[in-house]
């Protein structure tokens, strides 16, 4: 992009984020004084009269679809806070970082570049070769370097499944000592980003809390932060594809289990009445467990997985952990520890993880040939 395309994102960054507040200001207000629930179509009209007043000739500046893109962001936010999620905030310049157009072409002209509406035809890096229909384009910016994300439509045979045997098959078993545990026996380990991390991401936040609020070392000091989280994540997403393609170049069927992650990282702190117990330590193990970024390992793999016509399964994990993979006896006591698995029944004796990937394994398999029955039938 050249300077003047960055200046002009900034400038519809900024009126896409006051758009977005302004409309989050009209629902709230509606709601508050005369009990009404504005829906995304009366948010867009009262946009599209907006426009037409005097005075807010600068909404025009953004192009109409990305306005719409806008309001259906707002949207979403209800929708999740209806789903149990937080209520919409307000949106500050650190927040609001993004800008979708839905009408992209590329450009005849120039093979690395795209055309979109107003910036023109933008030059961009391309990390893969983009086949099929152009259908939107996203641009961020974080920490003052610009990303184009590309949406691109393709025809995809869900039918085509590669899986014909057991030898094509793994089950995996997640957890926080082991990022996974495959049933034939590998182990990747946890890369702790956050815990690599933690002593720099201290002594950085330390020393905001000490800078006057605002100042021109406060400022650098946050983006220095800001960098620090962007290498976190970064590092977090490269590892979980890599991981993924990994997986899915070896095997063609792969078993895991379902796992309910919002409820596992829950708070144990409890109540007033009714204090919770090893708070500190269960704090610790939720931060390990999002910093595994297992719901975006399953996407990533589920995604992949369609693309590369392979499948996924995933099969309740209950009881995984307590089943012995070889007699099948299932009792609490048979895990010993957190990596020692001992059958009280058959004296059988295992890595526990290892143990339950067999588990994991059996049960997709068995869950597969179930579904292909009835598909069948």
């Amino acid at each position: 992009m050249t300077n003047s395309q960055q200046e002009q994102v900034d400038s519809l960054l900024h009126t896409c984020r006051a758009i977005y507040n302004l409309a989050l200001e009209t629902k709230m207000y509606a709601y508050r004084s005369n009990r009404v629930s504005l829906s995304q179509s009366d948010l867009q009209k009262q946009l599209t009269e907006l426009k037409r007043e005097k005075g807010y000739e600068w909404i025009k500046e953004v192009p109409s679809d990305s306005l719409q893109e806008v309001i259906e962001r707002l949207d979403k936010t209800y929708k999740k806070f209806f789903s149990g999620g937080g209520f919409p905030k307000f949106s500050n310049r650190d927040k609001y970082k993004s800008i979708t157009f839905k009408r992209v072409s590329r450009d005849e002209d120039n093979g690395s570049r795209v055309i979109l509406p107003n910036l023109g035809s933008v030059k961009f890096f391309w990390s893969r070769d983009m086949e099929g229909e152009l259908r939107r384009a996203t641009i961020k910016k974080e920490n003052g370097k610009y990303y184009i994300s590309i949406v691109t439509r393709q025809e995809l045979d869900t039918t085509k499944i590669y899986y014909h045997s057991d030898n094509q098959a793994v089950g995996i078993d997640m957890g926080v000592e082991n990022f996974l545990v495959t049933s034939d026996g590998e182990f990747v380990d946890n890369p702790r980003f956050l815990q690599s991390h933690k002593r720099q991401m201290r002594i950085l936040q330390r020393k905001l809390a000490r800078q006057k609020k605002l100042s021109y070392n406060w400022y650098r000091t946050k983006t220095q932060i800001s960098k620090l989280h962007l290498k976190t994540k970064n590092q977090r997403k490269d590892f979980l594809h890599k991981s993924a393609n990994s997986l899915l170049s070896s095997y063609d069927f792969i078993s895991a289990e379902k796992l309910n992650l919002k409820n596992m990282t829950k708070s144990a702190k409890g109540t007033i009445e009714e204090p919770g117990k090893n708070v500190k330590q269960k704090a610790g193990l939720n931060r390990s467990m999002l910093d595994l970024g297992l719901g975006m390992f399953f996407k990533i793999v589920n995604y992949k997985s369609e693309w590369q016509g392979k499948m996924l399964v995933q099969i309740n994990p209950a009881y995984t952990s307590q089943q012995c993979s070889a007699c099948y006896h299932v009792e609490a006591g048979n895990r010993k520890s957190q990596s020692e698995f001992l059958c009280l029944a058959c004296g059988y004796k295992a890595n526990a993880d290892y143990n339950a990937a067999k588990n994991i394994l059996r049960e997709g398999i068995s869950h597969f040939r179930q579904r292909e029955a009835l598909a069948c039938a």
